[in-house]
């Protein structure tokens, strides 16, 4: 997953269309106790820590939101694929000052994600669009 990178297709006020979101720094999945979950701080800790093991088909690891993390859409998942060290992308509004700041991507399934971004404190929850036709 290294260097997997996600792109913008809809854009919004502060990152437009097709500019970076997030990219994935680390090549083995975190392995985050729960405790640790329990607050950003916490995550950054275990960060700082590398703990990390290699990604595989079917693994189910613990996942919770930082109790400090606001959710812009209620995050319901209590595992997840794999969870990775990133990066992602801020700006202010018209897209002023960008800069990447330090994230985690959580893999849920082959069709949704969440992206946290640890200096702002907020996670998104991303899905895959389905095709209507």
């Amino acid at each position: 997953m290294v260097g997997a990178t996600g792109v913008k297709i809809t854009g919004d006020p502060n990152v437009p269309f097709n500019e970076v979101t997030f990219r994935i720094l680390g090549e083995g999945c975190l392995n985050i106790p729960m405790d640790l979950q329990g607050t950003v701080r916490g995550v950054r800790t275990a960060m700082l820590e590398r703990e990390s093991a290699p990604f595989r088909e079917n693994q189910v690891q613990s996942f919770r939101v930082p109790m400090d993390m606001s959710e812009r859409v209620p995050i319901k998942w209590t595992t997840c694929q794999g969870r990775w060290v990133a990066e992602a992308q801020i700006a202010s509004h018209m897209f002023q000052d960008p800069q990447l700041i330090e994230a985690n991507f959580v893999l849920f399934s082959e069709d949704e994600f969440a992206v946290m971004f640890l200096d702002l404190n907020s996670v998104s929850l991303f899905h895959r669009v389905k095709n209507l036709y």
